[in-house]
């Protein structure tokens, strides 16, 4: 957003730009970035948290693996749109835990998205004549997920597949 600002007279001065949007908080990071020494509700609370930064489903698209990235050009903008709408969905649902949920909870609460992320890393495989191991291929993208929001630093394997 532009503001302009003017004199008592009604002058042009100048103007000031603003850009709203949310900051994860830096813990947040820290717990991606140790993801395998916390529950999976304190995990995702954090990559929710993430993900509703400016721009997190476009860094969700860039980690992916190069495989996942052979799409011809419609079917990559529906994936791209596929992704955004599945961001908004998942901090809808990030949001809702309270954050004393155990691990079997957590997991019933998000386990709708979780398939839905698998569908849609499916459609990235298409040309694939053998069986893709689309479960392997989601880890390794949350993997580089993880490690572009820590900043793309070498994480330690702390991802709990």
């Amino acid at each position: 957003q532009i503001v302009t600002i003017r004199s008592r007279k009604g002058e042009l001065r100048g103007s000031v730009t603003f850009r709203a949007g949310l900051r994860a908080p830096s813990a947040a990071v820290g717990v991606l970035m140790e993801s395998r020494g916390c529950p999976l509700v304190q995990v995702a609370t954090a990559l929710g948290q993430v993900m509703a930064q400016p721009n997190s489903a476009e860094r969700l698209l860039d980690a992916r693996p190069d495989v996942l990235k052979m799409l011809p050009v419609l079917s990559e903008n529906e994936v791209r749109r596929m992704w955004r709408d599945w961001v908004v969905r998942f901090c809808k649902r990030t949001s809702e835990l309270k954050g004393n949920e155990g691990d079997p909870e957590a997991v019933l609460h998000l386990a709708r998205l979780a398939r839905s992320a698998q569908e849609i890393v499916a459609m990235c495989v298409w040309w694939d004549d053998d069986a893709a191991d689309v479960q392997s291929l989601t880890v390794a993208w949350i993997q580089r997920f993880f490690a572009a929001c820590a900043g793309n630093v070498e994480l330690p394997v702390g991802l709990d597949e």
